[in-house]
Parts: C-alpha cells; structure tokens; sequence
C-alpha cells in the first residue's frame, strides 16, 4: 500500500508553484485563505490542504492533483521484507 508523504507533497507544491511563478499570497487568495501562512505551513509540512484546496490549486498550477501528491514507494512490500528476517 502506498502512504501519502505529507512532506514531500508540500515541497512538491511549492517546487511546482516556484516554477509556475505564483506566491504563496497569490495561492492563498484563489484557494479563498486568510492568508499566506497557511500555504507556507503545507510547503514546510506544519498542516495539509483540504481536498477542496487540493483541486483549486491543482487547476491554478496546471496540473492534476495527483501532480502535487507525493506517496511513498509499497510500503507493504517493506514490512514484509522486514518481518521475513526475524
């Protein structure tokens, strides 16, 4: 099963918002945020969008949502290798 890296996803976010050329301001306003400090708290992993952000700021980047999502590699696969060596 793969798991969401929550983390990543928020560097992802911002890496794709940098090369887009759109601020965590601009973000903010069409994700209808108070303000910048909630997009600067995913891009530094202190909170998450809402799957409602996620697909306004899938639209305003250009990508899909899948785009901005980071999962980590089976995790299952690991867990099974970890409990065949015990």
């Amino acid at each position: 099963m793969r798991k969401l890296n929550r983390e990543k996803t928020g560097q992802n976010i911002k890496r794709i918002a940098k090369e887009k050329h759109i601020c965590a301001n601009r973000i903010a306003e069409r994700c209808g945020l108070l303000d910048e400090r909630s997009v600067s708290a995913w891009y530094s992993n202190r909170s998450f969008p809402r799957l409602q952000v996620l697909v306004i700021l899938a639209d305003m980047l250009g990508v899909t949502i899948d785009n901005l999502l980071v999962c980590d590699e089976n995790t299952d696969n690991q867990q099974n290798e970890d409990r065949s060596q015990d």
